[in-house]
C-alpha cells in the first residue's frame, strides 16, 4: 500500500513562468484540451517545421496555422513551442514522434 500511496502524492503541476501560477496536470481532462489539428500543428512544430512548411503539409494557411500556434500556447498556459512540447510530452508520457 505504501507504493500506491507514494504514486497518488506524486503529481505532475504546470508551473507559469510569466504569472507565477501553479496548475495541477490532470492528465485526464487536459487530454482534450487541444482539438485534433491542434494536436496535428503540434506534431509538424515538434518535427521542426516552420508555419509555412505546416501550412502546405495540413493545406491551411500560413495565418490558419498562426491562429493554432497561439491557441496551443494559450492552452498549455506557456510562453514557447518548446515548452508546448515539453509539457504535451509530460501529459502523454512520451518522448516518441507520436503526439
Amino acid at each position: 500500500m505504501p507504493d500506491r500511496e507514494n504514486r497518488q502524492s506524486q503529481k505532475n503541476y504546470i508551473f507559469n513562468q510569466v504569472s507565477g501560477e501553479v496548475f495541477p496536470l490532470d492528465k485526464e481532462e487536459m487530454k482534450d484540451v487541444m482539438s485534433v489539428r491542434e494536436r496535428e500543428v503540434l506534431r509538424c512544430i515538434r518535427a521542426g517545421m516552420s508555419s509555412k512548411d505546416i501550412a502546405e503539409k495540413l493545406t491551411l494557411s500560413v495565418n490558419t496555422v498562426n491562429r493554432h500556434r497561439q491557441n496551443i500556447l494559450q492552452k498549455l498556459r506557456v510562453r514557447n513551442s518548446h515548452e508546448a512540447i515539453s509539457i504535451y510530452n509530460k501529459m502523454y508520457n512520451q518522448d516518441d514522434t507520436s503526439l
